[in-house]
């Protein structure tokens, strides 16, 4: 075949490959490509849908699971708090019950007046401020009480947050479990950190009679310290107030060991915007407990950012994007401030 025949039998060839072969071959794969590419990104969507999905779940069931620890506790706390105070009560008006001698002696009148407690012997401190002058003392209704210490040391040694059990009487008279030097505590001339819990406790106050939950205060160790507190009466004579005080932080160490998922952090926030408990700070001498300084100031921007109860928003903390969401717990029985 002449050499100018071959050429333009090779270019129709060619063209024919192009149109026949090549063209649709990678129409083909365009399609194919194009079909993976949008596969993949269905998929990645869905998979992200379906993760977003998971983590709001997993969300949704860490707090209300960690809300029903903490109302179970404090509801615990409650029943205590009733049962010692129905206690209270019955023992005030039980005249008959005599003490035993080793109540008798371990209580002194100092040479001010002061009426109290010198040793424990295994029962509670037992006093009156010295606001109240010895002729209005009721040392017989000190004494009598006695009977509670049994009861005392028990609510304590069965409830770990509980530190002290406390009665305060209308004229002036404490009775606290466990035992303390008053006159080291220098109780005699001023009364305790909580003595204001009677005034809270009248039926202005709490006209229900019901238990209370006070605000979050420091004790003399500085350690913050929230009270369960009740009214005890006589018919419409206010007796005297029970307590149990509790330590914030043993109250919420479950807080700060729960693992929340994807590394995420559990806080506890108060009604009023205090922090209770901060992220991976439990144990940490300063930084636990309410409005420690680690992440104040990015908790203190959290809180605007936080939706309706439930509603999951994002919002950045500690330099990161995170999901927010919150669940609230109520105080049994109302509080008091």
């Amino acid at each position: 075949m002449p050499r100018a025949t071959r050429y333009p039998l090779r270019q129709w060839l060619w063209r024919a490959f192009i149109q026949c072969a090549l063209i649709p071959l990678l129409l083909v794969e365009v399609v194919l490509v194009g079909a993976y590419l949008l596969s993949n990104a269905a998929m990645r969507d869905a998979q992200l849908g379906h993760l977003e999905e998971r983590v709001e779940q997993e969300l949704a069931y860490t707090l209300q699971r960690e809300a029903k620890i903490i109302d179970r506790d404090l509801q615990e706390i409650v029943r205590q708090t009733r049962i010692f105070r129905g206690a209270v009560a019955h023992a005030l008006q039980e005249r008959g019950f005599r003490p035993d001698a080793v109540e008798r002696v371990r209580h002194v009148v100092g040479p001010n007046g002061l009426f109290y407690s010198r040793n424990g012997e295994g029962r509670a401190a037992s006093f009156y401020v010295k606001d109240t002058p010895p002729e209005l003392q009721d040392h017989a209704k000190a004494l009598r009480l006695s009977r509670l210490d049994g009861l005392m040391r028990s609510i304590k040694e069965a409830n770990p947050p509980v530190i002290a059990v406390h009665f305060r009487s209308r004229d002036g008279y404490i009775r606290s479990y466990p035992f303390f030097d008053v006159l080291q505590r220098d109780l005699g001339d001023r009364p305790s950190p909580g003595y204001g819990f009677y005034s809270r406790a009248d039926e202005t106050r709490n006209p229900t009679r019901e238990p209370l939950w006070t605000a979050p205060y420091r004790s003399e160790d500085g350690r913050w310290r929230v009270s369960s507190i009740a009214p005890v009466y006589r018919s419409d004579f206010l007796e005297g107030v029970v307590g149990l005080e509790i330590d914030i932080e043993r109250l919420l160490a479950n807080i700060g060991d729960l693992g929340v998922p994807w590394q995420g952090h559990a806080m506890l926030v108060d009604e009023s915007g205090n922090v209770m408990l901060l992220p991976g700070q439990r144990g940490a001498s300063g930084d636990s407990v309410v409005n420690a300084p680690r992440y104040l100031r990015e908790v203190g921007h959290l809180l605007p950012a936080a939706g309706a109860e439930g509603e999951i928003r994002s919002a950045l903390f500690d330099g990161r994007e995170h999901l927010l969401t919150w669940r609230g717990f109520p105080r049994p029985a109302g509080a008091c401030c």
